[in-house]
């Protein structure tokens, strides 16, 4: 496994918030130190700017896929400092919404465990995006609120339709506490 060349501590905790096309607009102090970037110069250019270039680019479509979806995404990135130092980060993205819509990007960045880099190396060393076994509950979650709408009221509307079409009897008819015989349509 190759090791980064810049060991985070273990209380190290990075926060950025970028806009919707990844652009910094704010950064902790924390990560301006470790980046050896001015906040200057990290301030208006896209996060990409960190990212070490060993990192596949089929990592962040799933990372901007999900997020754009609003979802939060969580995984290992290989990233680099200003003097090309790297390091690897356990990243954690999340969607800022306001009024039901995606506005911006908040990532919390950790130092992961030496397990999950070496997981993420051999994961990262592969041509493609590996493809996960169906999930019902994936397939769920990627769905737009009207279409979960749809799909969770149809059943229901279904049951209705199909009682509809049995046309009760007229009780109107009968007195409390008499019966209705189906068979010659009376009160009794």
């Amino acid at each position: 496994m190759e090791q980064p060349d810049v060991d985070l501590d273990e209380s190290d905790a990075f926060y950025i918030e970028t806009d919707l096309d990844g652009i910094i607009t704010y950064v902790n102090d924390t990560f301006v130190k470790m980046s050896g970037f001015s906040r200057n110069e990290l301030i208006g250019e896209n996060l990409n700017i960190v990212h070490h270039p060993y990192m596949p680019q089929w990592a962040f479509e799933d990372l901007w896929k999900t997020v754009k979806g609003g979802h939060p995404w969580q995984g290992i990135i290989k990233n680099r400092t200003k003097s090309s130092a790297q390091y690897w980060v356990r990243a954690t993205v999340s969607p800022v919404m306001r009024s039901g819509q995606v506005v911006g990007y908040l990532s919390l960045w950790q130092k992961p465990s030496r397990l999950e880099i070496s997981e993420a190396e051999k994961l990262y060393r592969m041509a493609e995006a590996p493809r996960p076994p169906f999930s019902i509950q994936r397939w769920f979650s990627n769905l737009n609120l009207q279409t979960k709408l749809q799909i969770m009221i149809q059943p229901a509307l279904l049951i209705v339709g199909v009682l509809a079409t049995f046309r009760l009897p007229d009780l109107a008819g009968c007195e409390f506490g008499t019966s209705y015989q189906f068979v010659n349509h009376s009160c009794t």
